[in-house]
């Protein structure tokens, strides 16, 4: 019975096999409904793919537009930041500005109260340039003396050390030119007497005259000047009570050498444009001339002088 159905199974599965065999049109169309569906699946699987693909393209461009965004609100953040600091410190500056100004303006205010109260010096102070002029008469106290005996001259008796000592006048004249502003160059001639004579033990008298040359300085502040002159001098001592035959006068005796001379004084001047001045000085004087046979003899010559200056300069 077993094989009976085993037999009939057999012919049943043949057949079937051969009958599909027979007919391969049904077995295609049997199979194109499985591969219509795989491409369908296919294509609905790559549309998914290509649907992510640009969706994350369009994120990732989303994200670097938000980037970009970002960046440049942190630019637009920092500008703002450096154009507050640029109108704070323009501000500062402007303060600071007005700040000068309100300064100047009383500067300035000072400086004309100043100007109106006291007036400038170079607008009271005279310039001195140019031409130079100075006439100075003066008196004061003179000596003059010497060491060992004078030669012997007929009728006058022996004179050993003589010395004399009294009042002594004087008057000079200057002229020259500036060389820089306040400094004047000038030349000059004076003439120096000692007005009461030597009585004893013979009555002398004497005089000196001279050339010199000098510079004077003016301290214009205060207007103080300060002269020195370098002088060549000529001493005429004389003895009254002995004629000179040959020449119808008294005897005298020659004396001649160098010298110098120092003013310090005060002139002065109305304003700036006054070149004419007016003053008082202290003078003092040194020489020391030779004479006599040989010029053997020294005479030294000292005197301080009262000195009133008429100066143009």
């Amino acid at each position: 019975m077993k094989k009976t159905i085993l037999l009939i199974l057999s012919m049943v599965v043949l057949y079937s096999a051969g009958a599909i065999a027979d007919d391969p049109q049904a077995s295609n169309d049997d199979a194109r409904p499985d591969s219509d569906e795989k491409r369908v699946e296919e294509s609905e699987s790559k549309a998914e793919i290509e649907t992510r693909t640009e969706l994350e393209l369009r994120a990732e461009i989303a994200r670097a537009e938000a980037e970009k965004a970002k960046a440049e609100a942190e630019k637009a953040r920092a500008e703002a930041e450096t154009m507050k600091a640029e109108a704070e410190r323009a501000k500062a500056e402007s303060t600071k500005a007005e700040a000068a100004k309100a300064s100047a303006r009383e500067s300035e205010k000072d400086m004309t109260a100043k100007d109106n109260a006291e007036p400038r010096e170079d607008e009271t102070q005279p310039n001195h340039r140019g031409f130079y002029f100075r006439f100075t008469p003066g008196l004061g106290l003179g000596t003059a003396w010497a060491k060992g005996t004078m030669d012997p001259l007929p009728g006058i008796e022996r004179i050993d050390d003589p010395r004399h000592s009294t009042l002594t006048g004087t008057i000079g004249l200057d002229l020259g030119a500036g060389i820089v502003r306040n400094l004047a160059l000038h030349v000059g001639t004076f003439f120096e007497k000692m007005i009461l004579r030597k009585t004893e033990p013979t009555r002398m008298a004497f005089s000196i005259f001279g050339v010199d040359a000098g510079l004077t300085w003016y301290f214009t502040e205060l207007e103080l000047y300060l002269t020195g002159q370098f002088r060549w001098v000529g001493m005429l001592v004389k003895y009254p009570e002995v004629s000179c035959a040959e020449y119808f006068e008294d005897t005298f005796d020659w004396y001649k050498g160098p010298g110098l001379s120092v003013t310090f004084g005060k002139e002065w001047y109305d304003d700036a444009n006054d070149q004419h001045g007016t003053g008082i000085g202290l003078q003092t004087n040194y020489y020391r001339t030779h004479g006599g046979i040989d010029d053997h003899q020294a005479f030294n010559h000292f005197s301080l002088l009262l000195v009133l200056t008429s100066t143009r300069f």
